[in-house]
């Protein structure tokens, strides 16, 4: 959300930034879980199967939906996880 606010993208162009920038620390990450030997390989091809196909889905509804259904599609996601927790601390 900051990053919309304070730059200027579209929605759109700052769901795309944000996961470039994550390539790297995961990478990292995955390198250091494999030293460590903490690294599943055969649920890890389960997962990036899942991750890749949720990805290419993501991207395209994302082009569909424009900048201002992007917002939309956003907000719902943060209000949707705000009620579970709020929820979950009333339990």
């Amino acid at each position: 959300p900051v990053l919309a606010l304070c730059s200027g993208m579209g929605q759109t162009a700052v769901v795309g930034t944000s996961m470039v920038a994550m390539v790297l620390p995961s990478l990292m990450s995955l390198y250091t879980h494999h030293t460590l030997g903490n690294v599943r390989w055969r649920v890890g091809k389960m997962l990036l199967v899942g991750s890749a196909t949720g990805a290419f889905m993501g991207v395209n509804l994302a082009n569909t939906a424009g900048d201002s259904g992007m917002k939309y599609i956003f907000a719902a996601g943060m209000f949707f996880l705000g009620s579970k927790t709020v929820r979950a601390s009333l339990s």
